[in-house]
């Protein structure tokens, strides 16, 4: 249910912010239904201040929610209203084998 939540309500409202010729109204339309999303996540899913979604480890549903989340801040997206939900992500993001992940990621991209 979490892993179909963050694809089809997450990754689905997030969507719409990537194609930047869409008109001021459908921009509009799509960041508000996002906020609501996080709020959700912010007051209901994550309230409860956990370190991962699903159980007591990191899970695919962890892995997908979090490079979700990482297009907020290139999509100006701004995660403070949802505390709850930015110390969830920063708390994925601080994890070893994602900063590795980054790390490698890095090493890997081409020069710009």
């Amino acid at each position: 249910a979490k892993l179909s939540y963050t694809s089809s309500e997450v990754h689905g409202s997030i969507g719409p912010l990537f194609y930047p010729n869409n008109a001021p109204e459908v921009k509009a339309a799509a960041l508000a239904k996002v906020q609501a999303k996080l709020k959700y996540l912010n007051d209901v899913e994550l309230a409860d201040g956990r370190k991962f979604w699903v159980g007591n480890d990191f899970s695919v549903v962890d892995s997908y929610l979090y490079i979700v989340l990482s297009w907020c801040g290139p999509l100006k997206v701004d995660l403070t209203p949802y505390p709850v939900v930015s110390k969830y992500f920063e708390g994925i993001a601080a994890l070893d084998f994602v900063k590795a992940a980054h790390a490698a990621m890095a090493k890997e991209a081409p020069a710009a």
